[in-house]
């Protein structure tokens, strides 16, 4: 790649970590629940895709259009991203996504939250109840902003 004002080609671009790529990866996850016996902690690996640019924009979409108001972001996430089984062919339905147990879930969005790092905020945007893509987005277009300004100054 051009330090000096040239443009990015494709193959730059992917070896630089702009593309995602499909291969899930493993991650351990520990989920403790109450049982009739007392407390239960059990750790075990589940499988987690990178969330591409547009999966993440579907998903932000779809809750801020009111094309489906009623579906939770962080069901969405896991549902999106969550491979289960040895070999990640299985996916949770939004449905089993949403019915998870609390600390499950709140396990496996950590784990998601791990592998696609873009998608953490700020506590108080998690407080809140914020939307984490939007948050991001937002982020992004302050920052690129800045960058634009600076750059027509320089000019």
């Amino acid at each position: 790649m051009d330090q000096e004002g040239g443009c990015v080609n494709l193959a730059e671009l992917t070896a630089l970590g702009g593309v995602i790529p499909s291969a899930p990866q493993r991650e351990e996850i520990t989920w403790v629940r109450d049982t009739e016996e007392g407390e239960k902690e059990d750790s075990f690996f589940i499988h987690v895709v990178q969330l591409a640019y547009g999966d993440v924009h579907t998903i932000s979409a779809e809750n801020s259009t009111g094309k489906d108001q009623r579906r939770v972001y962080t069901a969405q996430l896991i549902c999106a991203a969550v491979r289960l089984g040895d070999d990640a062919s299985e996916r949770l339905t939004y449905e089993q996504a949403y019915h998870l147990h609390p600390g499950l879930g709140a396990a496996m969005l950590s784990a998601v939250v791990r592998v696609n790092p873009s998608l953490r905020v700020k506590k108080k945007a998690e407080a809140s109840g914020g939307d984490m893509a939007r948050t991001g987005a937002a982020r992004n277009r302050r920052a690129n902003s800045r960058r634009s300004k600076a750059k027509s100054h320089s000019e």
